[in-house]
């Protein structure tokens, strides 16, 4: 047991001073600009609303949401729109991703297939799906490279995103926590 322990930490040293002297590192994409928005003002100081004013989501207290509240609606209206709002981020370069994260820990939230979009104006665009039935406890991501031939001059900004109902009927569409990553 003894040459097996001195074999692994052999083995180990040499591994370390190899990594060391060649500077080994594995990169990791630069992270530009992070917000994280809850489904109320008032915990992070940012916005939220409502599209159109005519919609309903129904407020939801529980100990495992995030900062113990939420808002849900049903699923079949697909033009009912929760919006996440923030100060402008901002990327440059020749492409971009845009990820958002959508914090789900509620049965109630069982919508197959939540539509997430980022928002600039009046334009919106399709970030992504998620599976709130199937999703695990916690932050789930959808993610888009955007590739623009003069972004280096144009710069990409956000300054909101949005769930969307899938327009399923029998299911809830849920609206925690979000959070939105710009990175090169």
């Amino acid at each position: 047991m003894k040459k097996k322990i001195k074999f692994f930490s052999v083995g180990l040293s040499i591994l370390i001073s190899f990594a060391t002297a060649y500077s080994i590192s594995i990169p990791a994409s630069a992270i530009t600009s992070y917000r994280s928005i809850d489904n109320d003002s008032i915990a992070t100081g940012y916005g939220n609303f409502i599209a159109p004013p005519t919609a309903t989501y129904i407020y939801l207290q529980d100990t495992g949401l995030y900062n113990n509240d939420a808002r849900y609606t049903s699923s079949s209206y697909y033009n009912y729109r929760y919006h996440w709002t923030y100060p402008s981020i901002t990327a440059s370069g020749n492409s971009c991703y845009f990820k958002i994260g959508a914090y789900l820990n509620h049965y109630t939230f069982n919508d197959t297939a939540a539509y997430y979009a980022e928002y600039r104006d009046t334009m919106d665009s399709l970030i992504g799906y998620i599976d709130q039935d199937n999703a695990a406890s916690g932050w789930n991501y959808t993610v888009k490279q955007y590739v623009h031939h003069n972004l280096a001059l144009d710069g990409f900004y956000s300054h909101q995103i949005a769930i969307l109902p899938s327009g399923t009927f029998g299911y809830r569409t849920g609206a925690d926590a979000a959070c939105v990553y710009f990175y090169t």
